[in-house]
């Protein structure tokens, strides 16, 4: 009987660690889309077209909401059917967190493309910074207040 039991475990195991190898090979023959948050991304490419006009509008915007008090803590996110206001809509973006002070444009596994919005509640200069990729994360201003 313990080794009937014994013998069930191991196949599977066999079995599952099978599938799991298949899944991921199967992941890079067919290339399943998998994020990226690096320079070349397309995450980065999309942020950097906003237009100028787009960016002050969307800081704006930002500002307003983050000290609305019918804007949720946790911000809105499309990952969990929670759908952007009107004023976002239009954007390509995961997540928008006015309280935080942010947007994740989009997340990978362990890092992100962000879009943070420095002087919303503060005498900081008003500015919006893109920052993406691993350790150590890149940023570059996108938009500043004239």
């Amino acid at each position: 009987m313990k080794f009937t039991l014994k013998l069930i475990g191991i196949l599977t195991s066999a079995f599952l660690g099978i599938c799991l190898f298949f899944f991921i090979l199967g992941g890079f023959i067919f290339g399943w889309d998998h994020p990226s948050c690096d320079e070349d991304s397309e995450a980065v490419r999309y942020a950097r077209s906003l237009s100028e006009e787009r960016l002050e509008l969307l800081y704006h915007q930002m500002h307003d909401y983050s000290l609305s008090e019918d804007t949720p803590f946790g911000g809105y996110s499309r990952l969990q059917n929670n759908e952007l206001p009107d004023e976002f809509s239009d954007l390509k973006v995961v997540k928008v967190r006015p309280k935080q002070g942010n947007i994740m444009v989009q997340g990978c596994f362990d890092h992100y493309v962000y879009l943070a919005f420095n002087g919303l509640h503060d005498s900081l200069e008003k500015e919006i910074v893109l920052s993406y990729g691993e350790f150590p994360v890149l940023t570059e201003v996108l938009w500043r207040s004239e």
